[in-house]
């Protein structure tokens, strides 16, 4: 599955590249040198990149550069830059960006495909396909009725979900399992009963009772029943709900820019930090909860499993404004992943607790204009996932199609019994609980701390606790240390010991908060502070030594604006 990202100015030169390339069965992800088409890399991870170098290419340079930065870490990647001929200085500042060839116009395809072939090592055949083969060779008969405006949603739903059921069946093992739950009379034994039943699941959880993660030097687990006791009752549910959900789909992904186990990844998180904070109040199910976060995007990956030209324009259109996948459903086809699911979940009968909570996670704002005592409980599940899908985003725990946020207030965390907001104790017992899941599914985590990034300080400005700020937790994520303060702190002794700070607000900013801090100097250049703000209603710009952003928006955003400033 090989992808190329495609900048070019010259729409003919690209239209004949892009046809090149594909009967090279070599994808082909056209872009332009901006922030859109960074989210774009980032999402797709394309393995070649090649870039148009016009006569002024300044955008082009700090693209390169930026593009080179992020997917390096994650793969090798070849760039390949052409354009007209530069003086050896101009060359040799285009390739420091990460551009491995410069080729000159007129352009020889050959020489692309034979630099494309070096950086493969051995040329074969079998590794330039970017498509699987598909299950289903009829996708146009449905992409013409999903995007004609004039045919009712209902018609679109019934189409689609009148597919999918001919096709699959829910895994009911998660609905037994579920009812163990419900009964307080069911135990140990009955639920070795249901595994057993399964034999892909009976196998799975007998080989992570024995990994060294469970392992005891004393005995070899050999039934379900012990394997039980050595994992723990609840761990066993869940594990085996999770096997249960993911076995029913496919594990090759049908697109380019989605990564299944990465989805799953995500999935998994979201129903391990929805159970967390559903133990910490009266009256709700942690279990339920627990299934409603695995299965709070399901439909996501079903029109990626039956709809995957439908969902390739979808994954298009998120990436390139900067969407949420929802919105880009909204605006090409009306409905959306949410409604699919609902009409899914009703045919098969799921319990109306777990539709309840995805259906009112997607309708927070309204819930919070009530008086708390007027929440109902289905609503307050709602909110549970829509906190829980939140934090997983912003702890960059797995990837969807968008990691688009904003900010918890101290409203919804009271709301939740979450009065401490979210600390290091909190994510740590989260990781620990996830890593559980990763060994077992045999997920990496894609994150990991950038050295270049460990050590250094972020001075971070927001309201005070519990209020959960996204940025503080990717930012850790990516390896800074965060130091947190309310706008009103103290600031004596904070010159040059932040690399830049971060304001986020919950309403707009006001200027002569940020003024205070703009005399400190930052510790890597001696020069005025860089300040990165988040505030309401503002298009993302670049104001001096400001960056601004809106406080609703993809977190991957952000990360080109870190490595400008810490890599001038």
């Amino acid at each position: 599955m090989l992808t190329l990202m495609l900048i070019s100015e010259n729409v003919r030169e690209r239209r004949i590249l892009q046809m090149a390339f594909e009967q090279h069965q070599i994808k082909v992800i056209e872009a332009f040198p901006d922030r859109a088409s960074y989210l774009k890399a980032l999402q797709y991870i394309p393995d070649f990149v090649v870039i148009e170098f016009p006569q002024s290419y300044t955008d082009q340079i700090n693209f390169s550069k930026n593009i080179f930065s992020a997917i390096s870490k994650k793969k090798k990647i070849l760039m390949l830059g052409y354009g007209q001929e530069m003086v050896a200085g101009e060359e040799r500042a285009v390739k420091a960006t990460g551009i491995k060839h410069y080729l000159l116009r007129p352009l020889k395809f050959s020489l692309m495909m034979k630099f494309l072939e070096e950086h493969l090592g051995v040329f074969a055949p079998e590794q330039m396909v970017w498509k699987h083969n598909k299950k289903h060779t009829d996708d146009s008969n449905y992409i013409e009725t999903l995007f004609n405006i004039d045919i009712l949603p209902t018609v679109k739903l019934e189409l689609m979900s009148e597919r999918i059921e001919s096709l699959m069946a829910f895994p009911f093992t998660v609905l037994r399992v579920l009812q163990l739950t419900e009964d307080s009379r069911s135990g140990a034994t009955d639920l070795a009963k249901v595994i057993n039943a399964d034999p892909v699941i009976s196998a799975s959880i007998l080989k992570m009772a024995n990994t060294v993660f469970f392992a005891s030097r004393n005995r070899r687990i050999t039934t379900i029943a012990d394997a039980i006791v050595r994992i723990g009752f609840t761990e066993t549910k869940h594990l085996t709900m999770t096997m249960s959900v993911m076995n029913s789909m496919s594990s090759t992904t049908e697109n380019i820019g989605f990564d299944r186990m990465q989805f799953w990844h995500h999935s998994m998180a979201v129903a391990v930090i929805s159970e967390k904070i559903a133990k910490g109040i009266n009256g709700i199910n942690s279990s339920e909860l627990f299934l409603s976060g695995l299965l709070h995007s399901f439909g996501i990956i079903l029109i990626d499993e039956f709809f995957a030209e439908l969902f390739e324009k979808l994954l298009i259109r998120t990436t390139d404004r900067g969407y949420t996948f929802t919105e880009a459903e909204r605006e090409l086809i009306i409905i959306s992943h949410m409604d699919l699911t609902f009409r899914l979940f009703d045919s098969w009968q799921i319990p109306h607790e777990i539709v309840d909570a995805i259906r009112f996670s997607e309708k927070t704002e309204d819930i919070l204009i009530k008086e708390t005592k007027n929440i109902s409980k289905a609503e307050l599940t709602g909110l549970i996932l829509h906190c829980a899908d939140v934090i997983a985003k912003s702890l960059s725990l797995g990837r969807e199609c968008d990691s688009v946020v904003s900010h918890l207030d101290s409203t919804i965390l009271e709301l939740l019994e979450m009065k401490n907001g979210v600390n290091k104790n909190y994510i740590e017992s989260i990781d620990r609980e996830i890593e559980i899941f990763r060994k077992f599914l045999k997920i990496d985590d894609e994150v990991t701390p950038e050295k270049e990034y460990v050590g250094k300080e972020v001075l971070l400005v927001a309201p005070p606790l519990p209020f959960f700020v996204p940025i503080e937790f990717y930012l850790q994520r990516l390896g800074f240390t965060v130091l947190r303060c309310t706008e009103n702190h103290d600031i004596s002794g904070f010159d040059e010991r932040f690399s830049f700070i971060v304001f986020w607000y919950e309403t707009m900013s006001i200027s002569s908060q940020i003024a205070t801090f703009a005399e400190l100097r930052s510790i890597d250049t001696r020069e005025p502070i860089k300040m990165i703000v988040f505030e309401e209603s503002v298009s993302s710009n670049k104001e001096g030594s400001t960056h601004f952003f809106e406080n609703h928006l993809d977190l991957r955003f952000v990360t080109a604006t870190v490595q400008e400033i810490v890599n001038p």
